[in-house]
């Protein structure tokens, strides 16, 4: 489960930075669902191997950031283009 748990964090990452440089509304989508698959795998790691919570929650909030960050800059260059077409 670690190995899965990993594998949605870097692609959720990969994506996070590919929607940076071509924002779209269905990269957006794409974050969400992988954000959602990775808390929920990071959740389950949490609660199955009885791991520090603050450590988990500490990384989960770092990473959330990087990603709502990510989310924002897309959607408001997203938006620019719409605007200026």
């Amino acid at each position: 489960m670690l190995l899965t748990h990993l594998l949605i964090v870097f692609s959720d990452l990969i994506c996070a930075a590919i929607i940076n440089v071509r924002p779209s509304l269905a990269g957006i989508r794409i974050i969400k669902i992988l954000t959602f698959m990775t808390l929920a795998s990071g959740s389950y790691l949490v609660v199955s191997r009885h791991a520090s919570i603050t450590g988990a929650c500490l990384a989960g909030i770092l990473f959330l950031g990087v990603v709502l960050a990510s989310v924002f800059s897309a959607r408001k260059r997203l938006a620019k283009q719409i605007s200026v077409d």
